[in-house]
């Protein structure tokens, strides 16, 4: 049976000033609250919660992933938590955590069990390697299945990424005020950009 075609949410970045005043929305406010708990990887911090959806494991219904600029690990990309609707109730759910460039992210059937879904994430390294991870969502949360080397250049890594990189995923910046987000952070550079940006391809 052929694999669908992963679902991706083209969102555009949106400049500060079009959020300016508005309140999050409940699952914004969650993820503000938890993510005072993460260690920062970037001294640059601008007052913004990053956003964007995309199905991750080829259901149909497309998970939240949100970040913060100072969330970011050089190369490696942002630190992205993970929502996805609950089965019963229809609340959103905080399922894991993952570092990854938007672009170095894969849907797909796992090669070692095509029956499992999940994606694929490619990490950068030296010497032309890098880390090609899978991860599958298990018992409603996120489970790395797999964990390997491979050069950087090889075919494998250009099969799963290529294509979906020219894609340009994109994510929304939702700027958050001093006042009326609680825990926000102090605001230490300008706007967000005014214009969509293209997520980076893999090396």
């Amino acid at each position: 049976m052929k694999a669908k075609e992963p679902a991706v949410a083209l969102i555009f970045l949106m400049p500060a000033a079009a959020r300016a005043g508005a309140e999050l929305d409940p699952l914004e406010a969650e993820y503000l609250k938890y993510s005072a708990s993460l260690e920062n990887m970037s001294p640059v911090d601008p007052n913004e919660i990053l956003r964007t959806s995309m199905d991750l494991n080829g259901d149909g219904k497309p998970e939240e992933l949100l970040s913060k600029p100072s969330l970011r690990d050089g190369k490696q990309g942002h630190k992205w938590t993970i929502y996805r609707r609950a089965a019963k109730g229809g609340k959103m759910e905080r399922i894991g955590d993952v570092t990854v460039d938007l672009s170095c992210i894969a849907p797909a059937a796992w090669k070692k069990d095509p029956e499992v879904r999940g994606f694929y994430t490619y990490g950068p390294g030296g010497a032309g390697k890098g880390m090609l991870g899978f991860y599958a969502i298990v018992k409603g949360k996120l489970k790395e299945l797999e964990s390997r080397e491979v050069r950087g250049a090889g075919a494998e890594v250009e099969r799963l990424f290529g294509k979906f990189s020219e894609r340009a995923v994109k994510h929304v910046a939702i700027p958050l005020e001093d006042e009326g987000a609680a825990g926000a952070p102090e605001q230490e550079s300008g706007e967000a950009s005014e214009g969509p940006t293209k997520a980076p391809q893999p090396k």
